[in-house]
């Protein structure tokens, strides 16, 4: 699809995704008080809040919000092109994902931000922090000036978003005196986790445990269907643009230390291994968004055929090998199910028994996450990965979701 319909699709999928039911607690917006914390259209950058009770009042987890990245087209020819980057950024701060004037006051959500305890046993009662994604370009954009295009403004400025959001959580909700923080998020959101946890993780006091659970962010630096680097040029133009590059991963920055190979940073699979804080990853080994933005085929392994159906498989491959899972420490673990899916735990996924790893072994993604953070199994049990291909988890593949 063109980069205009995906902004949009992207959007009213994450604004719905994230809805918790009536009966959830709601969480009050907050817009930052930094005046240089804004989105791609200059209004304030922000985060939605609900205070923990109970043993939660000393455990908080942070969010953030997923959504894609506002890069633009690519040419095997002409290589990315900056133009439509800048044109699909622009588009993109007249929507939620690039704007923060039209967020509710209140809103309630699902998943690991749900207060239902009958269902998300852990997090439930715990302070959350849920950040709305407004930069385009995984909280990692910095740019001083605003970019004068078309006639707009434009700000990439979520880098400052990322700092303001903890500062303001240090200063106003006690962020440096919890016991344990847990950095999560979906997709663009996952990738964020990636990216920011060990710099999250070096602005608190050392005596806090800080985990990070990533969620469909383990975005593959992987040719497509055809032979071309085209998600890769994508996101190296965008990165490169926007002075993203320059605050990434500081351990993967130090392992690829020269210039030429500082991209490398942008993609989870060059620097998993090498980050200080204890990762918890929660990935389909299918990956639907990827398949059809990544790999760029037009179907999912439910409907694929031929070659493309060769292809679908084969990176299912290239994701369990770039996710190497036998180089995890002992304090890392994973979730990761052979199935077609993006984004497990902003909605009901999360504690869904359809979807277990292994099949009808009554670990959900809600159970692996919480037994690990908790402590509560043996290091060992914090790996839950599929050793089947797709469809042999039965369950989750009669409820696989299209996401091409």
């Amino acid at each position: 699809m063109d980069f205009l319909s995906l902004v949009l699709y992207l959007y009213s999928l994450f604004a719905g995704y994230f809805q918790g039911s009536a009966t959830e607690t709601e969480y009050n917006l907050n817009l930052l008080k930094n005046p240089s914390a804004t989105c791609l259209d200059g209004s304030q950058g922000s985060y939605y809040w609900k205070s923990g009770t109970g043993n939660g009042t000393d455990r908080t987890l942070i969010y953030f919000q997923g959504g894609g990245w506002c890069y633009g087209s690519y040419d095997p020819e002409t290589g990315a092109s900056e133009s439509s980057m800048l044109d699909s950024c622009l588009y993109r701060s007249g929507t939620g994902l690039g704007s923060s004037k039209d967020y509710p006051q209140t809103k309630t959500f699902g998943g690991m931000l749900s207060t239902d305890a009958t269902k998300n046993k852990l997090f439930a009662n715990w302070n959350i922090a849920y950040q709305p994604y407004c930069d385009g370009v995984a909280r990692s954009s910095d740019l001083d000036e605003p970019v004068e295009w078309k006639g707009k403004k434009l700000y990439f400025r979520g880098k400052s978003i990322l700092d303001s959001l903890i500062d303001e959580l240090i200063a106003d909700r006690g962020l440096e005196k919890m016991s344990q923080v847990v950095v999560a998020g979906c997709s663009a959101g996952g990738h964020t986790v990636y990216l920011h946890a060990d710099y999250i993780k070096s602005r608190l006091p050392k005596n806090i445990e800080v985990l990070a659970v990533p969620d469909a962010g383990f975005f593959l630096d992987h040719l497509d269907y055809e032979g071309n680097p085209t998600y890769h040029e994508q996101m190296k133009t965008l990165f490169d643009y926007t002075k993203g590059i320059s605050h990434l991963n500081s351990g993967c920055m130090e392992k690829f230390s020269s210039p030429d190979d500082a991209w490398k940073c942008i993609f989870p699979q060059y620097f998993v291994h090498e980050m200080e804080t204890p990762v918890f990853p929660v990935q389909s080994q299918y990956d639907s968004w990827q398949l059809g933005n990544i790999l760029r085929i037009g179907c999912t392994p439910e409907n694929c055929k031929g070659d493309e159906l060769k292809a679908a498989l084969a990176y299912k491959e290239a994701t369990l090998s770039a996710l190497d899972i036998k180089e995890f420490k002992s304090t890392d673990g994973i979730w990761s199910e052979a199935c077609v899916m993006h984004c497990h735990t902003g909605g009901s996924l999360y504690y869904d028994p359809n979807w277990e790893v292994p099949e009808n072994s009554g670990y959900t993604a809600e159970r692996a996450v919480r037994e690990w953070v908790t402590h509560s199994e043996p290091t060992e049990s914090s790996i839950h990965s599929d050793s089947v291909s797709y469809p042999g988890n039965s369950n989750c593949a009669k409820t696989s979701w299209d996401f091409v």
